[in-house]
């Protein structure tokens, strides 16, 4: 598709990937320090630098993750783990060492956890929306070969145009389908697979205008997020079976991503069946 965005006179490409994410972090910060202003015992500051370090920590992490995963091929072709051309993120990665991150940040300061996980999460949706858009124009997290019965408008979708930039051969679904498939290296175009990416932002989208909404209502402290979370961990696991990318690491059948949604969709179940049950307190009147 478009994996650079423009070049600097230098000579440096700006990738599509990249761009997202600083993209998304510049919004998400914004996001979730506003909604945080008006927090009690969170404020803009406070939500604005959890946030931050969040997000940070969660890039690393998620490439930390990636890296695990794909150890041997990473060795075999030298590439520093550090060098995000040379692969991408698993956001369970992310999600557990920002998240965990920004939440001791939070209890050190005595600030209203649950509150800053609510405000967070329109960031979060809009994440996965500039982040799989990303994806979608690198042509990286593809999804599986489609049908020669699919239909015309989705294969064009789903089609990733062969490009080199420098020494670099892609998109990483072209180069995948030339080792697993044997289409022609001067190949004008990926086979069509499902264009997995842009199902998971339109789930991006999705809990974006729900975590909006919900926040308007005023719910009970937690309940936004849990069933952001909730919608989320299921959408993931379903579209993640549409999923070829190798390199999204596999254990006994199920890809990390998967068993990352397994492990917390019952944690946020009990969270949300125990935000139920419990009565708002009354406010002690004056």
């Amino acid at each position: 598709m478009y994996p650079i965005l423009f070049t600097l006179p230098s000579g440096q490409h700006v990738y599509a990937y990249g761009v997202m994410l600083g993209v998304a972090l510049l919004l998400g910060f914004q996001l979730t320090a506003r909604r945080c202003r008006d927090v009690e015992r969170v404020g803009a500051d406070l939500g604005g630098n959890a946030f931050l370090i969040g997000a940070i920590l969660g890039i690393i992490g998620a490439r930390l993750l990636y890296v695990m995963c794909n150890l041997r091929e990473m060795m075999e072709s030298g590439a520093a783990w550090w060098d995000v051309q040379s692969g991408g993120l698993i956001g369970a990665g992310g999600l557990l060492l920002g998240g965990g991150a920004a939440v001791l940040y939070l209890r050190l300061k005595k600030a209203a956890v649950v509150e800053f996980l609510d405000a967070s999460t329109p960031a979060l949706s809009l994440y996965l929306v500039l982040g799989r858009l990303g994806s979608y124009l690198y042509g990286s997290d593809f999804g599986v070969q489609l049908s020669q019965s699919a239909p015309g408008w989705l294969k064009v979708l789903g089609t990733f145009p062969r490009w080199q930039v420098d020494d670099l051969l892609g998109p990483p679904v072209f180069v995948y389908h030339m080792e697993r498939y044997f289409i022609k290296r001067d190949a004008s175009a990926s086979l069509p697979v499902q264009p997995v990416q842009l199902y998971e932002m339109l789930l991006g989208l999705v809990l974006l205008a729900l975590s909006l909404r919900w926040l308007r209502q005023k719910l009970k402290s937690g309940m936004v997020f849990v069933r952001v979370g909730l919608v989320l961990a299921a959408g993931r696991y379903l579209l993640d079976y549409l999923h070829e990318d190798p390199d999204r690491g596999l254990i006994v059948g199920f890809s990390v991503t998967q068993l990352a949604c397994l492990v917390a969709f019952p944690f946020l179940l009990l969270g949300y069946q125990h935000l139920r049950r419990t009565p708002v307190p009354l406010k002690a009147s004056s």
